[in-house]
């Protein structure tokens, strides 16, 4: 799941960012789709890096290790919470 999500955040980073730069020399406003891909971007990013930013720490290189971090997190997240909901329950036998 880790990967999964590594590879969507960086997905919708280089869309957002592509869509962004095509515009960069009109100066004309972002369009719904930019903004709903920054969007994604934004939520993907959180908790760590988002944090990071808020607090205005720049780890310059190892801003990947907290991209990657925050990737795991995500992961771990979504493991549990799937193995939460689909756990599987023993059967109850009927009374007789």
């Amino acid at each position: 799941m880790t990967i999964v999500h590594l590879t969507m955040v960086s997905i919708a980073i280089a869309v957002s960012f592509s869509m962004s730069l095509g515009r960069f020399d009109s100066g004309a406003p972002a369009t719904l789709r930019e903004r709903a891909w920054g969007g994604v971007a934004d939520l993907l990013l959180f908790p760590l890096y988002t944090v990071s930013r808020a607090l205005n720490l720049h780890l310059g290189r190892l801003d990947h290790l907290l991209l990657f971090a925050n990737s795991l997190l995500w992961g771990i997240a979504i493991y549990w919470l799937g193995t939460a909901l689909f756990r599987r329950r023993p059967r109850s036998t009927p009374n007789r």
